[in-house]
């Protein structure tokens, strides 16, 4: 499984959740491979989302290790 640390903190909120109590639809969910890195104690795979805004908001994103 994806590890997801936002919205609920406790697990992924499904896509037909987010769609319905915000104005967005997810266009892409997956999980992304290899991205929990490798060796004995390596962490879970991250989640990838592609997101499409049905109108104007403003966001306030929390992140960490960018590229950019």
């Amino acid at each position: 499984g994806g590890v997801h640390t936002h919205m609920t903190n406790t697990r992924i909120t499904d896509v037909e959740i987010v769609e319905i109590r915000y104005p967005i639809l997810v266009t892409h969910f997956s999980l992304r491979e290899g991205s929990g890195g490798r060796g004995q104690w390596n962490g879970g795979d991250g989640v990838t989302r592609e997101l499409v805004f049905r109108r104007t908001v403003q966001l306030s994103v929390l992140t960490e290790r960018r590229a950019f």
